[in-house]
């Protein structure tokens, strides 16, 4: 495998073919569109997801509400600030080994899993089902943001190890003679590209730390991130080929430029 003969710019090369992963490091895999408000979503009785939940309730049984809490922020007449709570009724449908979540809001319809992902077909397949249900159920009139979000993670041993699996641009002072006196460590870096945005996370949590709590809460043990993030804000109908095909090439450039950012020992670790 040679990762960097592969890729010379994982800005805008073609995707490089997809090496399988026996133990992939990826921690969470996302994705989700968004759509103009539809506010029967979030009447707290269910009413008006009933039809979304009969079509995908025997792949994703168990139905939990939660209660989400956004704060805006109002400048009055006299220059006054003042904060607006408002309170979002949130969707979430999980599968019996609980290895994947459905997230119905008022304006996102998102798929996620930590443990049941195998490869991008399979993943975007599964989600193709969850858009073609809530289509026919709520009829969306329009996509607004498309967004696919793949979060690796080094952890124990390979931290020791770290300068043979992640290439010098991305390891954001997570090796010696740093390491042991890094505090907090954290790189962001936003791309145009030919998908549209890809956003690169990437740096050393020390126990306790995380640089997002919803997709990756903090463990008590020090760990390196690779959050890589594709998202399209182009305004467009809500069908399930044009949503597959943008999302499609969000995750490819996604493994393009993971395939940049690790080595070649990385995979063959993964693999051996």
């Amino acid at each position: 495998m040679a990762a960097r003969m592969i890729v010379r710019n994982p800005l805008i090369d073609p995707v490089p073919e997809e090496v399988p992963l026996e133990r992939a490091p990826l921690a969470r895999v996302v994705c989700a569109v968004h759509f103009p408000a539809i506010l029967k979503i979030v009447d707290g009785t269910g009413a008006g997801i009933a039809a979304f939940q009969e079509s995908i309730r025997r792949e994703y049984p168990t139905l939990e509400q939660e209660v989400e809490q956004s704060v805006t922020i109002q400048l009055g007449d006299n220059k006054t600030i003042s904060p607006q709570v408002t309170a979002n009724v949130v969707w979430r449908f999980t599968d019996k080994e609980k290895a994947w979540r459905v997230t119905l809001g008022r304006e996102v319809l998102a798929l996620d899993t930590q443990t049941g992902y195998t490869n991008r077909k399979a993943f975007l397949d599964r989600f193709d089902t969850i858009a073609h249900a809530f289509i026919e159920a709520l009829e969306p009139a329009q996509c607004t943001r498309i967004g696919t979000r793949y979060v690796n993670v080094l952890t124990g041993e390979m931290i020791d190890r770290f300068q043979d699996y992640v290439q010098p641009e991305f390891r954001a002072f997570g090796h010696q003679p740093f390491l042991q006196d890094l505090v907090a460590g954290n790189q962001v870096a936003e791309f145009r590209v030919p998908e549209g945005r890809l956003i690169v996370r990437a740096g050393i949590h020390k126990p306790g730390q995380t640089h997002d709590p919803s997709i990756l809460p903090p463990i008590d043990a020090v760990r390196y991130f690779l959050d890589l993030d594709g998202v399209n804000l182009e305004p467009r109908d809500f069908s399930p080929s044009g949503i597959r095909s943008a999302a499609e090439g969000l995750t490819e450039r996604v493994y393009t430029m993971f395939r940049w950012a690790v080595t070649d020992n990385l995979l063959e670790v993964c693999n051996g």
